[in-house]
């Protein structure tokens, strides 16, 4: 009796964790990120393009609650700034911003709690000067 318990114990918490690990790496329901879409549903990227608020990236991030994603993809977009909170609260791995121009980088100095390991900036116009504050080694 008691090996049938443990067994079945057993079998409920490895259920559990895998169900855990598999909601953690599934892209939210697509009306969640419109503009943007989810790519790679089993390690998400969001990609996004031809955004003009900054606040379209905030509510995204917003609505997908305590989902992570792997990168964020920004394209083809014209903002004043990204916002640095958002971005680092939901923990990428990547960042990376292609044919957008930006009035400055981030709105603020990101945190030193980011986990950002690819930050990367391809035909990126910035109408105001880098604050190289911004890349500070903690």
């Amino acid at each position: 009796m008691f090996y049938k318990l443990l067994i079945t114990g057993l079998n409920l918490l490895l259920i559990l964790c895998f169900l855990s690990l598999a909601n953690g790496n599934e892209c939210p329901p697509p009306e969640v990120l419109v503009p943007c879409i989810c790519v790679t549903p089993h390690d998400p990227v969001i990609r996004c393009g031809n955004l003009t608020k900054m606040e379209t990236i905030q509510n995204i991030f917003k609505q997908s609650f305590d989902l992570r994603f792997k990168y964020f993809i920004l394209e083809n977009s014209t903002l004043h700034f990204l916002p640095a909170s958002s971005l680092i609260s939901k923990r990428f791995k990547g960042l990376m911003i292609v044919n957008t121009t930006l009035v400055g980088l981030f709105d603020e100095t990101p945190s030193a709690a980011n986990t950002i390991e690819l930050f990367s900036l391809k035909k990126v116009r910035l109408q105001r000067n880098i604050d190289w504050v911004h890349f500070k080694t903690y």
